[in-house]
Formats: C-alpha cells, structure tokens, sequence
C-alpha cells in the first residue's frame, strides 16, 4: 500500500490509472465527504459541539492531506506522459480537469471552514464561557443521574406528576410556584438546561417562569432562553437577574417584573476564547434579541459594553422604554409597562 502510494505520487502509474482510479474517483469521494461534513456542521446541535468539532477537525486535515497526495501524483503522471508519448491533449486536459475539481473542493472546505468558525463561537464559546459573578464559588458540573449517596431534596421541589424524579432529586434549583409558574433560583450551571427542557416540555400547564438567579453560564442561559422561546412562555423576576440570567429573561413573551426587580447587564467573558470569539458571539446574541423581542438597539448595545468585572443596572424607565420589560406587577397582577409608568415613579 505504501509503495503504491509512493509510485503514484512520483507519477510513475500510467495516466489513465493515475486520473481514472486513482485521482478523480478520490477526488470525487473526498468531495462528497467534505460536503457531508458541512452540512453536518451547519445542523449541528450545540450539544455535540465539542464532538462536532474534533470530527469536522480530523476530516479536513484528512481531506486536505489525500488531495495533495492525489492532485501531485495525477499532475506528475500528466507530465510524465507529456514526455513519452509527445501528445499534449490529455495531458492538458486532465490537468485542466483535476484543477477544476480541486477548485470545487477548495471551495466545499472554504465553506467548511467558515461553518467551523461559527461552531467555535456559538458552541465553544458560548458552552465552556462563563460569566464571573462577584463571590460566587466555581461553577461545578451538575449531573442528571442519580448520585451514590443522593442529599434529601429542599421542601417544594418541582414534581410535574407529584413524585420524585431525576429532574427533581438533582436540581434543586428548580420549584413550583403553583400550577402555572415554575421558579429557578441560584447560579446557572451546566446541566440545568437539560432539566429545565425536560419540566417545560413534560407539564403544559405550566407558562411562567421565575427567575432569581446572580447569573452563570452563557450556553446555559441560551439553551433555557430558546425552550422559553419554543413555547412561547412568560418570563418574571420579583428580586434580582444579573448577568447570564437576562438572556433568559428575555426569551419571554411577557417579560414581567417587580417594581423593585434589579436587573445587572456586563459583557461575556471566557478563558478558553479569544476577544474576538467573544465579541462575535455578544454580536450574533444582540442581533438575534433586537430583532426576536424588538429590543432598542442603544439599550442592548450598552448592555454589551460593559466589562465583566462591572455590572451596569439599568433603571425600571429604561428597560421599559427598551421594551425589555413589557410588564410590571401592580398588587401581585401583570400591568403593561408603559401603562403603569404613567401612573407610578418607574
């Protein structure tokens, strides 16, 4: 095999061999597989980013390696039947040809690449980022499965049929405020969006959630704004929503708060990602929630511009003018924003 290999990259097959078997069938394999992959990459769920990434990866070095192997020797045997034989017709024309399906191919992995660029910022980046919350502990791994030695669950945990549940026994962070609303409190950990699916999707009932959260991760909080967003549920917060946690927020149709609700905006942060992931992904998020939630652009642009070790908490008047909350609670019951603005200091 290697010998073969060997012979064909020094162009010493016969040019039929070289073009027929050895470089357009390649050629044609190599491009179907690269457009397989794309395509798998542009569907692609967040989920399996980090698998999705190590495969696209392999693929294309693999593709890039086989098709200099096969554009070298098939252009060498070309040449070298050139000049044994005199004639310049096909030699020329399975130069030509291997250059056009080259050509095709470095456009397929162009494509390629550019689906991997936006992986690494919508997953990567927004999967591994986490936003530092001023005296918070690390975020820790949460688990869906039952642990060895499980902890008693905290009084009024969430059970949609009133029994206990994985969901239940290992994020505590999610109770039942009554029948149609839910309530997630504490920081957003990598986990509870798998739960959180699960309850939303399992209970019909329910149409409101509660957040009181000091903030988390960033993928997290997209995977949990784009179920509320699925269903078209409501969004409330009657204390505070700080960082990770207004992307949530803003997924609602209602967006309800208390009069005193504080809100903290500041920008993305991560370790493992470059400034520039980081602001293509802040870009991708705001584009998405301006256009999504009518959202005024100054309000979601500023939002952004704070550093992450700083937190900008808006008034009640500007998120209500920014349309970011289109609710608040006047005696326990939702009234519209501007409405209760006329009538009570915002």
């Amino acid at each position: 095999m290697i010998r073969y290999m060997s012979e064909h990259w020094q162009g010493e097959h016969s040019l039929a061999r070289s073009f027929w078997l050895n470089s357009l069938t390649g050629l044609l394999i190599c491009g179907t597989v690269v457009a397989l992959t794309t395509d798998y990459a542009r569907r692609g769920s967040i989920e399996d980013g980090d698998t999705l990434l190590q495969t696209l990866v392999m693929v294309w070095i693999g593709m890039l390696i086989i098709l200099t192997w096969e554009a070298v020797g098939c252009w060498r045997a070309a040449t070298e039947h050139m000049a044994q034989t005199g004639r310049i017709a096909s030699p020329l024309l399975v130069k030509g040809l291997v250059s056009v399906v080259a050509l095709v191919i470095g456009v397929e992995i162009a494509d390629a690449v550019a689906a991997l660029g936006e992986i690494v910022v919508m997953t990567r980046m927004a999967r591994e980022a986490s936003v530092p919350v001023p005296g918070s502990q690390p975020e820790r791994q949460v688990s869906l499965l039952p642990p060895d030695q499980p902890t008693r669950p905290r009084q009024n945990i969430y059970r949609p049929d009133g029994s206990d549940s994985v969901v239940a026994a290992n994020h505590p962070a999610f109770s039942r405020v009554s029948r149609e609303e839910i309530k997630m409190s504490g920081q957003i950990l990598v986990g509870m969006e798998m739960a959180f699916s699960k309850i939303l999707y399992s209970d019909p009932a329910v149409s409101i959630i509660r957040l009181e959260s000091p903030g988390g991760s960033v993928g997290v909080a997209m995977d949990m704004l784009s179920s509320i967003m699925n269903l078209r549920h409501n969004t409330e917060v009657l204390s505070h929503c700080l960082s990770a946690c207004t992307l949530i927020f803003a997924g609602g149709d209602m967006r309800i708060a208390s009069p005193n609700a504080r809100f903290g905006f500041h920008k993305f942060s991560a370790s493992t990602a470059s400034k520039k992931q980081i602001e293509d992904a802040e870009n991708q998020i705001r584009e998405y929630l301006i256009r999504a939630r009518w959202l005024r652009r100054d309000f979601m642009e500023h939002a952004f511009q704070v550093p992450s070790s700083k937190m900008w908490y808006p008034s009640m008047r500007e998120m209500v003018e920014a349309n970011y909350v289109t609710h608040i609670l006047d005696d326990g019951r939702p009234v519209a924003a501007d409405t209760y603005c006329r009538f009570h200091r915002c």
